[in-house]
């Protein structure tokens, strides 16, 4: 059953993020448009086989991995929900 894809505030401002970064490194949008369909094509092949992503130590939490982001959701019943997209290569800060 394919499931209706949903993005957390969190992820979106992410996703901006990165968008943002690579739009003003490159002074081009083209690879920020490259990696959006990027995200797409992962996250349609999710709607289709939702447990294909490597299972976290939190229930129900999944990981994939696009080139050199990893996106983070979970799964309900009806939809898939990205809490979090961060590039591989940064640092990330524990809370």
């Amino acid at each position: 059953m394919a499931r209706r894809l949903k993005w957390s505030k969190q992820a979106q401002l992410q996703r901006k993020s990165i968008f943002e970064y690579w739009n003003h490194h490159n002074q081009s949008k083209a690879f920020s448009k490259k990696l959006n369909n990027l995200f797409k094509e992962a996250l349609n092949k999710l709607k289709e086989h939702p447990y294909s992503g490597r299972q976290t130590s939190i229930d129900n939490v999944f990981i994939i991995r696009v080139r050199t982001f990893f996106l983070s959701y979970y799964i309900l019943h009806d939809s898939i929900v990205v809490i979090s997209l961060w590039d591989g290569r940064r640092n990330i800060p524990l809370p």
